[in-house]
């Protein structure tokens, strides 16, 4: 799949993400408005060595189920470029 490809996907999720819960099949399905860190304050990385520079975290955006809770993270468009050249990732055969 070409690059350009990919990065309109990671944008789709970023900005669309599925409308349907993959748990419950419900359609109550809310995202947060922008984009947040991937490292909480007490919480671990979730995308380690993605981040833009070393003062700021990746971003992502949280994706919540109303009726069952299931929580689900896309990673930002950013961080998603990052992966096929990264040390510190690899891809899943």
């Amino acid at each position: 799949m070409s690059d350009k490809i990919n990065q309109l996907k990671a944008l789709e999720k970023e900005t669309n993400p599925s409308t349907t819960c993959p748990e419950c099949q419900s359609t109550e399905i809310y995202r947060y408005k922008k984009l947040i860190d991937s490292a909480g304050g007490a919480g671990p990385i979730l995308l380690p060595k993605l981040n833009p520079n070393f003062l700021s975290e990746a971003k992502m955006i949280p994706v919540v189920c109303a009726d069952c809770g299931y929580i689900r993270f896309y990673a930002s468009l950013e961080a998603t470029e990052k992966l096929r050249t990264s040390d510190h990732w690899e891809k899943i055969d």
